[in-house]
This record gives structure tokens, sequence and C-alpha cells, in this order.
């Protein structure tokens, strides 16, 4: 699959944004100078995962997203955008899009992805199955999931599955009356969305699956809410559904597991807190 011009090689790397256990990521320019960003993986899956989600995003005309290509099986790379001071307008413009990505529906009306993707370095399990209900696959695939991974922190979350056993019938009620479903980003906090230099929002690393789109606005409010355009804007096309505020609190209870997993001790507070609270 290709998309839009290809860059041109050799690339030359001029600095070295950052580096974990098992990717990397580098500003480079091309030989006709200009700048992408590349990212590399020791798994190959990442790499095909993430432009699998790129991909999707693209084709569905709703929310750009930068130039990418995928080099090899361990390599993708994006054109760089360069950021611009975010306007009212832009955030406008980004509500607008997301609620049009959030009309995108899959052909087989299904819940999750083809592939299992990634959340993070984290595996993301996606099975799509016949009949599965909404609350059944993010119970299973999204909360119990992350829960079987804390299994590696031990003493420490005991009280966790104490409290996470007797409160999981209630949220899996919570969830119950939701049927809605459309192409998720699966990763939107404030750090996924990028403004160009034109004020026009693009989305990056995506954790893409097909579930309820209240699973984005979510995120969105986890770490920092985005700009109030965004919400009035995105709410002006698909309004807020009752039961919201308590099942924002449960889609933010997937991520902060997930960071618990990922980063330790600090997040299991938070993670509890959260469960706590539904």
């Amino acid at each position: 699959m290709s998309f839009l011009q290809k860059p041109t090689l050799p690339f030359v790397s001029q600095k070295i944004i950052s580096t974990t256990v098992g990717s990397g990521i580098e500003r480079v320019v091309d030989a006709k100078g200009k700048a992408w960003i590349r990212k590399y993986y020791t798994n190959p899956m990442q790499a095909e995962a993430e432009y699998q989600g790129l991909a999707e995003l693209f084709n569905t005309k709703s929310f750009p997203v930068p130039e990418f290509f995928l080099l090899d099986s361990m390599q993708i790379i994006l054109r760089e955008i360069t950021p611009s001071k975010e306007s009212s307008n832009a955030w406008i413009l980004a509500g607008k899009f997301l609620a049009k990505l959030h009309t995108c529906t899959p052909r087989s009306n299904l819940y999750g992805w083809p592939m299992n993707n990634f959340i993070g370095s984290n595996p993301q399990e996606n099975l799509q199955k016949e009949g599965q209900s909404w609350a059944d696959f993010y119970m299973k695939h999204r909360l119990e999931f992350q829960m079987k991974l804390l299994q590696k922190l031990g003493g420490l979350i005991e009280h966790m599955y104490k409290l996470w056993h007797e409160k999981k019938i209630f949220i899996h009620s919570i969830l119950e009356s939701r049927n809605e479903i459309s192409l998720l980003h699966g990763d939107l906090w404030r750090g996924n969305l990028l403004f160009s230099s034109d004020g026009l929002p693009h989305l990056i690393d995506p954790a893409c699956y097909y579930g309820d789109p209240e699973t984005d606005l979510a995120m969105t409010k986890l770490f920092g809410p985005f700009d109030k355009h965004f919400y009035q804007a995105y709410h002006s096309i698909i309004p807020k559904a009752p039961g919201y505020q308590q099942r924002e609190k449960v889609y933010q209870l997937y991520h902060l597991l997930n960071h618990a997993n990922l980063f330790g001790r600090s997040y299991v507070h938070l993670a509890y807190k959260s469960l706590l609270d539904i």
C-alpha cells in the first residue's frame, strides 16, 4: 500500500528523539532535504500494527495523518509535522474530525480488530467474535487482559484483585446498554494529536480497533483534557449520551491499568483509586 510520494533514499540521521527497550525514534532527512520521523522496533509486529492502524485512519478520509510508509518489517517512517500554536479553530477542526471518524463503522459489525496490536509497548488483544457484545468484549479483552498482566507485580496488587472481583459484575452492567461501534484511534491522549503549521490536526501512534466511540473521548480527558472547543465541536455532531460520566471512569481504567503494567507502582495507586470510584 503506497501513500503520497515516497521519501527519497538515503536518510541522514539528525537527532535521536527517544530510545526504549525494543524501539526507538529519530529525526531523519531524505536526499531531497525533507524531514521524517523514523520509528524502529525489534518486534516486527509492532511496525506492522502501527502501519495498519495509520492505513485504516487514512482510508476513512476523516482525520488527517502524516504521510507514512513501512520501510521494512522493523521500520515505519512518518513525515515530520512542524508544530504550530494551537488555535480555537484548530481545536474545533479536531473535534469535528474525530466525530467524523466515529461515524466510520466496520463491514463485519464486530468489536475488535483483525489482528492484535499494541497499546504503548504492551499487547492489545482484539479477538473478533460473532455475537460478542460490547460489554463482553471490553471486560475480557481490555480490563481482564490488563488485570492478568498485573500478576507480575505480585503482592503489590492483591488489594486491586480483591476490589476487581467485587466490582466486575457491576462494571459489566454499566456497559450493557452500549451497542455503538465505530473506528477508534485507541490511544488518544494529547501527545498523539499534532497540529501542523497551517493549523491542521493530525493523528499519530494509533492503537486502532472497532468499539464504543466514548472510549476515545474518555482517553482525551485522562491526562489533562483537550481544549473546550474540541468537545463543543465534537458534541455538536455527536451529542453526549446519558450515563457517559460513569462509563468514562470505566474506559479510563483500561489506560490506567495499562500504565501500571508499563510503568509500575505509581500507576497502580491511580488505577486502584479509579476502580474504587466506579
